[in-house]
């Protein structure tokens, strides 16, 4: 059976979950509140070593506002979730985001992680619940591309196993199958 977001979508939204809650981490969508977005900006300045892996740059408030707002509308059309990484006392971490891709069937993975919180195991917990409600969901395939030079990336990808399938140019793909996570 293959999974296509224009099934999995509803009137209210609701084929992402808007909370997906861990032991230690909760992932959420990400808000518009003052406090969420000097978050948003102060850790990606804390992190900017590691810019050249985002997929974005958030300089300022606005600019973190403007782009949450448009991932808020892809939400609603079930395209591409994008959530914010909290410790359970709401501390904000990082980001995980998924986007459907249609051609491959499968949903692509990014994330980051405030170097602050690195090498504890949150990206992982966030990863592992996250991908656990996507395969509950009826995806079967995740899909990481990370870059060569990512090495922690890649530690993540194959201690949550991963499987490296390909490499093109400075960009390495790590899949991980619903039918394999048994």
């Amino acid at each position: 059976m293959t999974t296509d977001f224009d099934k999995l979508k509803t009137e209210d939204t609701k084929s992402f979950p808007a909370v997906i809650s861990g032991d230690r981490v909760v992932v959420k969508l990400h808000d518009v509140s003052d406090k969420h977005l000097r978050d948003v900006v102060e850790v990606e300045e804390r992190n900017s070593d590691f810019a050249k892996y985002f997929c974005r740059r958030f300089s300022n408030k606005q600019v973190a506002q403007e782009y949450i707002e448009m991932t808020h509308e892809l939400f609603k059309t079930n395209r591409m979730a994008e959530y914010g990484i909290f410790l359970k006392d709401n501390t904000y971490i990082g980001g995980i985001a998924f986007e459907y891709l249609k051609a491959n069937n499968m949903l692509s993975i990014i994330y980051f992680l405030d170097k602050n919180f690195r090498n504890k195991g949150y990206l992982s917990e966030a990863l592992h619940i996250a991908e656990k409600e996507m395969f509950r969901r009826g995806f079967i395939n995740l899909l990481l591309k990370i870059d060569r030079n990512n090495i922690p990336s890649q530690r993540v990808a194959k201690l949550n196993n991963y499987v490296l399938k390909n490499s093109a140019d400075d960009i390495l793909s790590f899949i991980k199958s619903s039918k394999s996570n048994n």
